[in-house]
């Protein structure tokens, strides 16, 4: 009980619980706008499944990779449930491999039939201009998202790397550094 009114008491701890909460509550709102974005995949790629026969694939991707967004975040919110019954690492690690493999194909199939034709009279090579510019869209931001968090990655390792070089070593007290 010591212990408990410390940790109370301690303007650390109750910030840090403070925080804790803040960010649970606006992670959990914060998947909203990627759930609407799967919600809405799926249903481009449902509603024109047949409507793309340049690349048939198109429509399919949209409305798995829809289901497998949708899976993940609804995984992530209802972890703590998940856990008590299944291996939820291992289900997780699959998932997110299978939607990495999968982004990596819907980028093939959309980036090869780039600029189909929009008009519903030429055949095989129309496809619905919703369903391959939602697509087209999709996979590019999420690209340019990946590079600017790359970037940003880059930015920070050489904030350090710059960091550890102007910041001179503390010699210890009591010791000498110099070889005997």
């Amino acid at each position: 009980m010591a212990t408990d009114s410390r940790n109370e008491s301690n303007p650390a701890e109750r910030r840090k619980r403070f925080i804790s909460s803040r960010i649970k509550k606006y992670l959990k709102i914060s998947l909203i706008v990627p759930i609407l974005l799967h919600l809405a995949m799926i249903v481009i790629g449902a509603m024109n499944l047949k409507k793309c026969p340049v690349e048939k694939n198109i429509p399919i991707y949209l409305l798995s990779a829809g289901i497998l967004g949708i899976l993940t975040k609804l995984a992530g919110i209802g972890r703590n449930w998940i856990i008590k019954y299944i291996s939820f690492d291992t289900i997780m690690s699959v998932i997110y491999t299978l939607e990495f493999v999968y982004f990596l194909l819907g980028s093939y199939w959309v980036y090869k039939e780039y600029k189909p034709s929009f008009n519903s009279h030429d055949g095989n090579a129309y496809c619905d201009k919703t369903t391959f510019m939602f697509a087209f869209i999709y996979i590019t931001l999420t690209y340019v998202v990946l590079a600017f968090l790359l970037l940003l990655l880059c930015c920070c390792i050489a904030g350090v790397i710059a960091l550890d070089k102007l910041v001179p070593e503390e010699k210890e007290e009591g010791r000498n550094l110099q070889s005997v």
